[in-house]
């Protein structure tokens, strides 16, 4: 079996500073990882800065695309629906993800 490892970064819209609210930050990393479950999705490390998420994932037979879509559209949706206090106050009604990504290929 052929492994790319990839790190990825995600940025918030607005570069909000959500994930410094550790209850946020928590429900994310279970998400992603329930995500990565649910996809099959290898998975190595998984990190928050202030205001992004970043994971370091097996690429495998996917695209780049295709994982980012899965990631964004998934814990997006989802978060916001269970912190409607956070989508109201740092998104006003728009999505989690802002369109930047960074990938970098090991």
């Amino acid at each position: 079996q052929i492994r790319i490892w990839i790190h990825v970064s995600l940025k918030t819209k607005f570069t909000n500073e959500v994930f410094d609210i550790r209850e946020f930050r928590e429900a994310c990393q279970e998400m992603m990882i329930q995500i990565f479950q649910d996809y099959g999705i290898e998975y190595d490390k998984i990190g928050f800065d202030s205001n992004h998420f970043h994971t370091i994932i097996d690429l495998g037979l996917k695209q780049v695309s295709e994982l980012i879509k899965i990631m964004k559209g998934v814990s997006g949706r989802k978060l916001l629906h269970r912190f409607p206090e956070i989508k109201k106050k740092y998104f006003w009604g728009s999505g989690l993800w802002s369109g930047t990504k960074y990938v970098l290929h090991g």
